[in-house]
């Protein structure tokens, strides 16, 4: 799955989160590990990046995955739909905008 598709699929999920018929908790089973996938990617280019001036904050993202956590262990919707509405879908918005850059040099 690539980003774009990623931030695709969390907006599905956010969308429908408090339709009871919609299983969240499969849905996001299933877009977890490109989640992971993408922060770890994105956490290791950290140093190379804030070398050029992008001053971007590695605690930050993990306290984003920290909220995710918190959010699946207490079952609490609304906790899920604000770290992945407003801070999931930003940071990985911003790594698709990086890899782009990235991958035309």
């Amino acid at each position: 799955m690539t980003i774009q598709e990623l931030i695709i699929e969390i907006k599905n999920l956010t969308e429908n989160m408090f339709q009871n018929t919609y299983n969240v908790y499969m849905k996001f089973n299933d877009i977890f590990p490109y989640i992971r996938q993408y922060y770890q990617e994105f956490i290791v280019l950290i140093p190379d990046l804030n070398r050029i001036g992008m001053e971007i904050d590695a605690n930050k993202m993990l306290e984003q995955l920290r909220g995710l956590s918190n959010a699946i262990e207490r079952k609490d919707r609304v906790m899920l739909f604000d770290t992945l509405y407003y801070e999931i879908t930003d940071t990985m918005s911003l790594y698709n905008q990086i890899k782009e850059i990235m991958e035309q040099e």
